[in-house]
């Protein structure tokens, strides 16, 4: 996809430029309404040293609260890549989490989405993530597939790729790996309904780290921790690009969220870049040398990490910003040179398929993980909305809810599912909006570290 100016970014039918806005995205939305942070105390650990010893590799727990699916192809190998793990599984079990491993080598190192759902079935409880109050996680640690790196030592953890009826096509997701005791039929291709399975009752949340070599798995365990303790853990960065017709219409939304948080309690630095001259941003985007990149790598920048909050029509390439001639790109893979590493963040795009599989090349969503998030929340499809005013209405909810709650990302990703199915269910009559809901239910995933949270 192309991040030349256009009328259309995102994929779809010619109506999506309404459609398709990160607004779309109900599901997420309220989302980040729920997602947060560990506990007090839980944070409070984060900032020493694990003092338990990590469990044995080769001792699973059936009933383990924290399940990792390493891509190892022998037992050295998986001794190896947990042994890089080694201070975040301690670190998890200092926080009272039980963590348990399943190397690839033991089901196959090409295992099929499908065939790793029932080794998962078989190795552990059908204990639901609903029952306790600090969840249950399954965190895949490997890429999708090997398209954009071709050079990766391990093998991938293959998507599952359903074919949604409600919204007629195949969809990538991570988000079925979360219920391997349903009864339905989860091979690729095959078709889910509104109502096929119980989103409210997933046994895992599920978040998935790109692993390509045992390196990214250090990397990965030194982040989420330094995050939990750091000064702007709680500092926001509202970024908005015009979704409808509008023009400053997501800047409006972005500025109402800004006063919303002036009233929640041990915010940090809240700062706005916009592309339309409302409520005073702090960066105006307003042209090729005037984008988000520009302003995260400027020297005086005052970004300095925490949550970059993310509203815009989107891709798999790059989000976008309004302008007169159409739409062009805020941030882009092709930035990449441009933007150095960036202060620990959780990067959240309410935006369309920021995380697509691209042939070949890194998507926004990986780039953005590479380049220092945490964690991020992107969809891998168009999100779909019929009434902007309820998504609007969701939109504002969302980011102060997160932060007065008190949960990992990928437990709150989850719960909004919950509560969105819900409504899914009851609205099956209408397929406009069981296409809108039940296509964000899986559209949006997890990358990174899944128990991260931004708590006082």
């Amino acid at each position: 996809m192309t991040t030349a100016s256009t009328r259309h970014p995102s994929k779809g039918s010619a109506s999506a430029a309404e459609r398709c806005a990160p607004l779309a995205l109900l599901a997420l939305l309220a989302l980040l309404a729920c997602t947060a942070a560990p506990t007090a105390g839980d944070t409070a650990s984060s900032a020493v040293a694990a003092t338990t010893t990590a469990p044995d590799p080769l001792a699973s727990d059936p009933d383990a609260d924290i399940v990792l699916v390493f891509p190892a192809e022998d037992e050295a190998e998986y001794l190896t890549l947990w042994d890089a793990m080694a201070d975040w599984i301690a670190l998890r079990t200092d926080q009272g989490y039980t963590v348990a491993g399943l190397p690839l080598y033991e089901i196959g190192a090409e295992s099929s989405a499908e065939e790793l759902r029932e080794a998962l079935g078989e190795r552990f409880s059908d204990r639901r993530a609903t029952e306790s109050e600090r969840g249950r996680y399954l965190g895949l640690l490997s890429i999708y597939d090997t398209g954009a790196d071709p050079d990766a030592v391990y093998a991938p953890i293959p998507r599952h790729r359903p074919w949604l009826e409600a919204s007629g096509g195949e969809e990538e997701t991570d988000v079925l790996y979360g219920y391997p005791h349903e009864d339905a039929d989860w091979s690729d291709g095959a078709a889910l309904e509104a109502g096929s399975f119980d989103f409210s009752s997933p046994t895992f949340h599920v978040f998935r780290v790109p692993v390509t070599e045992a390196a990214d798995l250090s990397r990965f365990a030194e982040r989420g921790p330094a995050f939990e303790i750091a000064e702007s853990r709680r500092d926001i960065l509202l970024v908005a690009g015009q979704i409808t017709a509008l023009a400053g219409d997501s800047a409006s939304l972005q500025c109402a969220i800004a006063t919303q948080l002036d009233e929640v309690a041990g915010v940090g630095e809240v700062l706005k870049v916009f592309d339309a001259d409302i409520c005073e941003p702090d960066y105006l985007v307003t042209g090729p040398e005037h984008r988000l990149p520009h302003f995260l790598s400027a020297p005086e920048t005052p970004w300095r990490g925490g949550t970059l909050f993310n509203t815009s029509h989107g891709n798999g390439t790059a989000i976008y910003y309004g302008t007169d001639d159409g739409f062009q790109a805020n941030l882009s893979v092709s930035d990449a040179d441009l933007i150095p590493e960036q202060p620990l963040n959780i990067f959240v795009a309410l935006s369309c398929s920021v995380d697509e599989s691209l042939p070949g090349m890194w998507n926004l969503n990986r780039l953005m993980y590479e380049k220092g998030s945490v964690a991020t929340a992107t969809a891998t499809a168009n999100t779909w909305a019929e009434g902007l005013e309820d998504v609007q209405i969701g939109q504002l909810d969302a980011l102060p809810r997160w932060l007065e709650g008190d949960q990992p990302i990928a437990q709150a990703l989850h719960g909004i599912r919950r509560d969105y199915y819900e409504q899914v269910v009851l609205d099956t009559e209408d397929p406009k909006s069981t296409a809108l809901f039940w296509r964000n239910l899986v559209a949006f995933g997890v990358t990174g570290d899944g128990l991260v949270g931004v708590g006082l």
